[in-house]
């Protein structure tokens, strides 16, 4: 059996002997849960720019030109095509962005679907590395 699952393992066994009886006490109230997924999501790396974020920004840039077009005519076509442009654009990163299926997972800087010694290189870099150590 390869290290990193019995190193799994041995962590779940010690996570079972020391999990303690949840309680009717520490039931949470639905305040304390929405403040907690609250400032989790405002902590996470949820705030990145991704393409759907994008979009939805030059979505909301359209809707204000909509509605501000009776109140300031002039900045209609200004916004309209402002958001227009930004969403082909971010329709556009949809296609340029790399799959995220192509990696390949690792553990403790060792890929988890190889062999032992097999790392997928050449033996010249093999061989730099063993002497390297």
């Amino acid at each position: 059996m390869p290290d990193y699952q019995q190193e799994i393992e041995d962590i779940l066994r010690k996570a079972e002997a020391e999990a303690p009886l949840p309680s009717p006490q520490s039931r949470r109230g639905l305040r304390t849960m929405v403040w907690q997924y609250a400032r989790q999501s405002l902590n996470s790396n949820a705030w990145g720019v991704s393409p759907g974020k994008i979009m939805l920004a030059a979505l909301g840039i359209l809707l204000a030109a909509f509605l501000l077009r009776p109140l300031v005519p002039g900045m209609f076509g200004l916004l309209a095509w402002a958001g227009l442009i930004i969403f082909i654009v971010a329709y556009g990163m949809v296609f340029l962005k790399p799959s995220k299926g192509g990696q390949r997972k690792m553990w403790r800087r060792r890929y988890l679907d190889e062999e032992e010694g097999d790392d997928g290189d050449s033996w010249w870099k093999g061989l730099k590395r063993r002497f390297k150590r």
